[in-house]
Parts: structure tokens; C-alpha cells; sequence
């Protein structure tokens, strides 16, 4: 797949740009939303992913993470792990739309 691993200094996110951007927009697009319980958090959290790992990245080209994935399964299929435990699909959104109104309908609601 091309994937170099890369260890960086501990306590030092400068090193490890990519991984503190991605971090960066969880906790702003992700994290500021007020939910009821920890199972609509992890809903929320599997759309962020479903929607990050389906949209184009100019690091990759123009192409999805998810696309670039079932490329490479596609042409190596003895690497394919029998663990795998399929991610949220389209549908995980409709929930994670319904969680966003929720949590917009009791916001709005307290404000003066």
C-alpha cells in the first residue's frame, strides 16, 4: 500500500502533523456536540469516520481512503484480515443527522 511506519517523538504533535489535524477536526466537529448518552457518541463518532473516510484527500491524489483501501484488497486479496469487522455504512448518517438535530433542538432551547 505504499505505507511507511513512522514513530515519532512522545509529547511533541508537531512531528506527527497528520495524525494532530485529524484529531484537531474530531474535537471540533465531533466533540463540541452535547449527546445524551455514550451510544450516540459513538455513533457520532463512526459517522465523522464513515464521512472522513469517504471524502477525497489531496494527500492521496484526489482519491478517498476508502477507495484507495478496496484497490489494494482488490489486488491483494491474501492480505485481507478474517477479523475485519465491516465499518458504518451510508445508513450510520441518517442516525448521525438525527443525533445533530437533537442536540441542536436542546441548545437552541437554552438559549436566552
Amino acid at each position: 500500500m505504499g505505507i511507511d511506519r513512522r514513530r515519532t517523538k512522545a509529547y511533541s504533535p508537531q512531528t506527527n502533523g497528520m495524525v494532530e489535524r485529524f484529531n484537531g477536526r474530531v474535537a471540533t466537529e465531533v466533540l463540541h456536540v452535547c449527546v445524551s448518552n455514550h451510544e450516540d457518541l459513538e455513533i457520532l463518532l463512526r459517522g465523522f469516520c464513515f464521512a472522513y473516510n469517504h471524502r477525497p484527500q489531496r494527500v492521496l491524489g484526489g482519491i478517498a481512503p476508502a477507495q484507495c483501501i478496496i484497490s489494494w484488497l482488490e489486488k491483494h486479496p491474501a492480505s485481507r484480515n478474517q477479523d475485519y469487522i465491516k465499518p458504518a455504512g451510508r445508513d450510520i448518517m441518517k442516525q448521525v443527522d438525527e443525533i445533530l438535530d437533537y442536540a441542536n433542538d436542546v441548545f437552541c432551547g437554552c438559549r436566552p
